[in-house]
């Protein structure tokens, strides 16, 4: 692809110490002292080779607009407010959707991975909810025991460090004070804003939580009061509190928010302008009917037109 660089892992393509001033075919190489090639800020000498402030794949007038989908539930909530699970619950029930085995030959189920992945370790293998479904307190079972430790590590990491925030903090079945929004999200916003990427958020649920995130999060970004990102105050990123509402049906999807009114019928590529356009953080909750007919029917309709100036990423 033209105008892609490659990138070391933890550095930009600066030129390393040592190396001659000229390449194979007698071009100049960087210098240490000029400017990063990738994001054109001052490089920093860092023991043997040259890493920038920021790290881009591709030159800043090459980046495409990063259009982030993404779902609350068991996603940036360690909760499901539909399934009425709390922290712990809803650990645990995500263990079991990151847990790999098989049935074997004598039809019992055989783990082929102590390490929970996203991705399968290997040919054939399932995870554990894919072939039993939901199971109640996964890692309290004869086959999930094996995972207790890692559920008890990861619900140490989520603790709640600070004074009781009523809005960013929620008390787990056990009594604990854990995170309410998982931290990674905030560090996602910062690392996109590091690197001056354009882009935008639009939560997703099917829940009643979208007003109360949408709000913890405006009271982060105004006021700086996550005892983790407080710098996250200091950022130019608007964020829309009203939320909005997606249905749909047989003829058309209609999207509404606030005096917004974008409708398919007539113009299929209306809904995906729309979410185009969009800047910083807002929600929309999703109508179930809308996902009984239609579960993966919205997602065509926001990409079919995409280019390559956009970005769109579902999670």
């Amino acid at each position: 692809m033209s105008g892609v660089k490659t990138i070391r892992p933890g550095g930009c393509s600066h030129a390393k110490n040592g190396e001659k001033d000229t390449d194979e075919s007698g071009n100049k190489k960087q210098s240490e002292s000029a400017e990063c090639p990738d994001c054109d800020r001052s490089a920093e000498k860092r023991s043997d080779h040259i890493v920038c402030s920021v790290h881009l794949e591709l030159p800043q007038s090459r980046r495409r607009k990063l259009i982030l989908h993404l779902d609350l539930n068991n996603t940036i909530l360690v909760s499901d407010a539909v399934t009425k699970q709390g922290t712990v619950a809803a650990l645990d029930y995500f263990l079991s959707t990151a847990t790999w085995g098989r049935v074997n030959r004598q039809g019992s189920w055989e783990w082929l991975s102590d390490v929970p992945s996203l991705l399968p370790p290997c040919q054939g293998a399932v995870t554990y909810y894919s072939q039993f479904g939901r199971v109640q307190d996964f890692t309290g079972t004869a086959e999930g025991q094996r995972f207790r430790g890692v559920l008890k590590e990861h619900l140490s990491l989520l603790e709640w460090r600070g004074e009781e925030d009523e809005e960013l903090a929620v008390r787990g079945e056990d009594g604990r004070l854990y995170h309410w929004i998982l931290p990674a999200f905030f560090q996602l916003l910062q690392a996109l804003e590091s690197q001056h990427r354009e882009f935008c958020v639009v939560f997703r649920t099917f829940g009643t939580d979208l007003a109360r995130v949408l709000g913890a999060v405006q009271r982060v970004l105004r006021e700086g009061t996550h005892p983790l990102f407080t710098g996250l105050q200091a950022l130019p990123m608007p964020l829309n509190p009203t939320p909005g509402r997606i249905r749909c049906s047989k003829k058309n999807v209609v999207l509404s928010r606030g005096s917004e009114r974008v409708s398919t019928r007539g113009d299929e590529r209306s809904l995906y302008r729309y979410f185009s356009d969009l800047q910083g953080l807002g929600g929309l909750t999703i109508a179930t009917q809308t996902w009984v007919e239609s579960p993966s029917g919205l997602t065509p309709l926001i990409l079919k037109c995409s280019t390559s100036s956009l970005t769109t990423t579902f999670g």
